[in-house]
């Protein structure tokens, strides 16, 4: 039951990132999604925020995502990650 609620919540966070993403990181953002490490990563962070929501703010997003395994990506393309924070922090906000 775990695993099919961390799938749903995958796909809803793939979906609205790819829904709202700026023409010029969309390149970026599909290799980011294409890897699963960095995927699974990021839905760490959100998950570990929706319980603890105080603890995720923007700075501290931005420095987990960068020390995780989607670092290298979001090297190669440094707007993507406020666009992630951004997202990530209106996502925790619902």
């Amino acid at each position: 039951m775990e695993q099919l609620a961390a799938l749903a919540i995958r796909k809803k966070v793939s979906a609205t990132l790819r829904d709202n993403c700026p023409a010029e990181l969309k390149s970026g953002l599909e290799e980011l999604l294409a890897d699963e490490g960095a995927v699974a990563s990021i839905q760490q962070i959100l998950t570990a925020g929706m319980k603890n929501p105080i603890s995720l703010r923007p700075d501290s997003l931005k420095s987990q995502l960068l020390a995780g395994a989607a670092a290298a990506i979001l090297e190669k393309c440094p707007g993507l990650v406020d666009y992630l924070v951004k997202t990530a922090s209106s996502f925790l906000k619902r």
